[in-house]
C-alpha cells in the first residue's frame, strides 16, 4: 500500500489534524577533570625547551580532550547518588545507536558497503555524513575505494584529515579514529553519524576552561586542571550506523 496523498471533497472542512508523535530521551552531562602540576622548584627551574608547567598544560589539554572523546564513543548514562554527592556519566554514541547495526563477520566488500551500509544509513537525514573509522576499517576501504577517495582541502587548513568518498547514495566524510577506535574488540569498527542529530551539550557556563592556582595554600607547588562539565545529545538512530567485525 503506497499513501500518495489525501483528496478532499469540495466544501468540505478540514481533514484530521495528524502530528508526529515525540518519544521523551535524555542524557546526563558529565564532570571530566584533569589535574596537573609542577613543584615551585621546577617551576624556578630554566630548562631545555621552555618552562615544564607550558608543556604540562599541552599535555593535559590533549589528554583532556581524548577522555571526553571517549566517553563520547563508550560512554553509559548513569547516575550514582549513593555518596550524597550525584556522581553521573554521559551515555555515548554506541549506547543510543542501535537501529542500523552491521556485523560485517571478517572481510567487508564494497558491494557489502553499498548494500548493507550506504543505502540504508542515507535513507533518512542528511546526505553528507561523518564516517569515524578504525585503522583497520581505514585499510579496508582505501583498498576498494582509493580512487574514489578525495582529500578535503577547507579541513586540512584547520589541521584536520578529513577524506570524502562519494556514493550514489551520499557523501562520508571519513576521519581516521584510530586512536579511539582500537584493540581487539574495536578495531574493526565504524561509526556513521549524521551531524545534524548529534550535539556537544555543554552545562550552561560549565564548557572547557582552565583552573590555576588550586594548589592548598601550604603546598610548595603549582597545581592547575582542565575542567568540562558535557554530555552528548544523539537524535533519531535511523540516521546513524555501526560497522563492526572488519578484519579485511
Amino acid at each position: 500500500l503506497v499513501i500518495i496523498g489525501g483528496g478532499s471533497a469540495e466544501g468540505a472542512g478540514t481533514r484530521e489534524l495528524k502530528s508526529t508523535q515525540e518519544v521523551v530521551k535524555y542524557n546526563y552531562t558529565q564532570i571530566f577533570k584533569t589535574p596537573f602540576g609542577v613543584t615551585n622548584t621546577e617551576n624556578a627551574t630554566k630548562m631545555y625547551g621552555g618552562r615544564d608547567l607550558n608543556y604540562q598544560r599541552m599535555k593535559a589539554g590533549v589528554q583532556h580532550k581524548i577522555d571526553i572523546a571517549r566517553a563520547f564513543m563508550f560512554g553509559e548514562r548513569k547516575e550514582d547518588l549513593s555518596s550524597g554527592k550525584p556522581k553521573r556519566t554521559t551515555g555515548g554514541l554506541l549506547s543510543f545507536l542501535t537501529k542500523n547495526n552491521y556485523d560485517a563477520g571478517g572481510q567487508l566488500t564494497q558491494a557489502e558497503f553499498d548494500n548493507n551500509i550506504s543505502e540504508v544509513v542515507f535513507k533518512y537525514g542528511s546526505k553528507e555524513k561523518i564516517l569515524l573509522a578504525s585503522a583497520r576499517l581505514l585499510s579496508v576501504i582505501n583498498s576498494w575505494a582509493q580512487s574514489s577517495l578525495r582529500v578535503d582541502n577547507l579541513a586540512k587548513q584547520y589541521g584536520l584529515q578529513i577524506f570524502k568518498y562519494v556514493t550514489p547514495f551520499g557523501t562520508y566524510n571519513i576521519m581516521n579514529y584510530q586512536h579511539i577506535l582500537e584493540g581487539a574488540v574495536y578495531g574493526g569498527y565504524g561509526v556513521v553519524i549524521d551531524p545534524e542529530a548529534v550535539k556537544y551539550r555543554p552545562l550552561r557556563g560549565r564548557d572547557t576552561k582552565l583552573e590555576t592556582n588550586i594548589q592548598a595554600n601550604d603546598a610548595d607547588e603549582l597545581k592547575e586542571q582542565y575542567i568540562t562539565e558535557c554530555g552528548l545529545e544523539v537524535r533519531n538512530p535511523e540516521k546513524h550506523a555501526v560497522i563492526t567485525g572488519v578484519t579485511s
